[in-house]
């Protein structure tokens, strides 16, 4: 696996900059340090303060904001290559 490939998913997009990539790539291991797990959760406002309550006892929440057209663009994604189920 090459670095910024997650398992069980395709490359990145080729659209994205090497820049981007690294930019990403610090991101997510600034918030994720290495043998750490995390959930990505994608949900309406008026979810918040339940999701929050449920999150309380998480040692580190990173939260992004972002816009309907990127969050439709993640769901086709994932509907495009769900995730490996283990047994």
């Amino acid at each position: 696996m090459r670095p910024g490939e997650l398992p069980g998913r395709p490359p990145p997009a080729a659209g994205v900059s090497h820049a981007e990539k690294a930019e990403i790539k610090a991101d997510v291991e600034q918030t994720l340090p290495l043998n750490s797990s995390g959930i990505v959760a994608m949900f309406e406002p008026q979810w918040t303060d339940a999701i929050d309550k449920a999150l309380s006892g998480a040692s580190n929440v990173t939260k992004e904001q972002v816009d309907g057209d990127s969050a439709d663009e993640v769901k086709a994604a994932v509907a495009k290559n769900p995730p490996a189920t283990t047994a």
